[in-house]
């Protein structure tokens, strides 16, 4: 998991290279400090608490929509949801796991979305991933080469690092003084680690995120 300290040089780097300080300002989640929101932390093990968050007490509503699931549908969510379980032993032995029920199956959600617009989807930019559940179902798809996030929320950037590869994108951080380290993208690589190990050994090219 990245480290609290390299996540904060990134920002600071970033904030070095822009022109305005009202560039910055434009992506400070103010909102999410307003409420209470665990922003900043000073511990990794501190985004524990936010493995089952933003789609709280929602099963029953996704389920509605979904009009339920087929069993292949059923498997793909309990293999997930394995998945997460042993992701937390892993990174947050200091934690009991929790099952993430509600915010998995909206990420299932999600997913069945993005495939039934297209099912041959090949890129996909997710803008605001939170706790990154999308990349569980996206990682057995077989025709996605390209899956990138942004992100910029420090909390939710942590607890999503263990997942993809992070590549810092100097060539837009005079747009964003987080989107140095925040973009992330995939290199032209033949795997990379997503939770569970489950991408599948996908090639990637370094093309734009565009479908």
């Amino acid at each position: 998991m990245l480290e609290i300290s390299d996540y904060r040089l990134g920002e600071q780097l970033g904030r070095s290279t822009i022109s305005n300080w009202r560039i910055a300002e434009t992506h400070l989640v103010d909102h999410f400090i307003r409420v209470g929101f665990p922003v900043r932390i000073e511990s990794r093990h501190e985004v524990g608490q936010l493995l089952d968050t933003m789609q709280e007490k929602r099963f029953e509503q996704f389920m509605t929509e979904l009009g339920g699931l087929s069993a292949a549908e059923a498997d793909s969510l309990t293999d997930a949801l394995v998945s997460s379980v042993k992701f937390q032993m892993a990174h947050l032995p200091r934690r009991n796991p929790c099952v993430p029920f509600s915010t998995m199956l909206s990420s299932l959600t999600l997913y069945k979305k993005i495939v039934g617009i297209k099912p041959d989807v090949e890129s996909v930019l997710e803008v605001g991933p939170g706790c990154g559940y999308l990349s569980y179902f996206l990682a057995g798809h077989e025709s996605v080469r390209n899956y990138s996030q942004v992100e910029a929320c420090e909390s939710f950037y942590i607890l999503q690092s263990p997942r993809l590869p992070i590549v810092p994108c100097t060539s837009i951080a005079t747009s964003s003084s987080r989107l140095s380290w925040s973009m992330r993208k995939f290199l032209p690589i033949a795997a990379s680690t997503i939770p569970g190990g489950r991408w599948a050994g996908c090639t990637r090219p370094s093309a734009s995120t565009t479908s």
